[in-house]
């Protein structure tokens, strides 16, 4: 697994590095925290994505023209580019343009519908 550089917060904790070891699978099959104040939504975020992805298609991509969502990484529309000079690099949406999450969940929820 890669992970951009703007993932990693810029103090320590690296609160999106700590969510994914904040919990530890037992013998038994369950699971246990291990770190007390740390949530783990980052790893769930990460296996919903990777499902998200096989719905979609990603095992059947014909890699000599992929969907734009699985296009490489320096030309692909989705992915977000801040200004290493600005100091907040959060994306503002309007208030009539839905977040690509809400988008992808539409479009699934469209999927289950049909």
């Amino acid at each position: 697994m890669q992970f951009p550089a703007g993932l990693k917060s810029m103090a320590e904790p690296h609160v999106f590095f700590e969510q994914l070891v904040a919990e530890q699978r037992l013998d038994n099959g369950t699971w246990r925290k291990i770190r007390d104040g740390i949530r783990n939504e980052a790893i769930d975020l990460m296996v919903m994505a990777h499902v998200m992805a096989h719905l979609f298609g990603l095992t059947r991509i014909s890699w000599d023209q992929p969907p734009a969502w699985a296009r490489p990484w320096d030309v692909n529309s989705l992915v977000f580019r801040p200004d290493p000079k600005a100091e907040d690099v959060t994306p503002s949406l309007s208030p009539r343009q839905p977040s690509l999450a809400a988008r992808v969940a539409r479009s699934f929820a469209d999927r289950l519908a049909t």
